[in-house]
């Protein structure tokens, strides 16, 4: 598994590197404050050069969704 922990920062910084930036990134990082799938995080993974099983990829969408309140939008 990665030592990079995936923030907002980080996921800003990926965004950035993709040349999503400004008012886009912002309403992407809106949108998945709604909802987080196992397919999002396997993209999201697959960007960061990680391969995670699906059962590993259900924990994560779990404990990021019960946490999406903490991160401001």
């Amino acid at each position: 598994m990665s030592t990079h922990a995936l923030t907002r920062r980080r996921l800003l910084q990926l965004l950035g590197a993709a040349g999503i930036t400004g008012p886009a990134a912002a309403n992407l990082l809106a949108q998945a404050r709604s909802s987080v799938s196992v397919e999002n995080l396997r993209q999201a993974s697959a960007i960061l050069g990680e391969s995670f099983s699906d059962d590993r990829l259900g924990v994560i969408r779990t404990a990021l969704q019960r946490n999406l309140d903490q991160f401001p939008a």
